[in-house]
């Protein structure tokens, strides 16, 4: 459909962008976006990676860097904790009213 190729699309170009500007930097090793501690760039990135997994983009073979970040950011409880709450670590595509905000 229209909507989700326009989705795919979006997380393409999202992930298009941080891939280039860590290939720029050279400041990712796997653990985390920027350096040896979690910061604001890796809470950015794991909804991106999410959208992108539930847009079906094959991350891990497109995007190595980023699925190594992603694959640490979620061995962390509260990331983890935080994806299960907002409906799992593949974002539902139809909200659910129900849940306690």
């Amino acid at each position: 459909t229209p909507q989700i190729t326009s989705r795919l699309r979006h997380v393409r170009v999202q992930l298009a962008e941080i891939a280039a500007e860590e290939g720029d930097s050279g400041a990712s090793e796997g653990t985390f976006c920027v350096g040896g501690a979690l910061s604001l760039a890796d809470i950015f990135l794991v909804p991106q990676v999410r959208n992108a997994i539930g847009a079906g983009l094959d991350v891990e073979a497109d995007y190595p860097s980023i699925a190594a970040v992603w694959r640490h950011c979620i061995s962390l409880p509260f990331i983890i904790e935080t994806l299960e709450e907002c409906g799992g670590i593949v974002q539902p595509s139809e909200p659910n009213l129900d849940a306690k905000l």
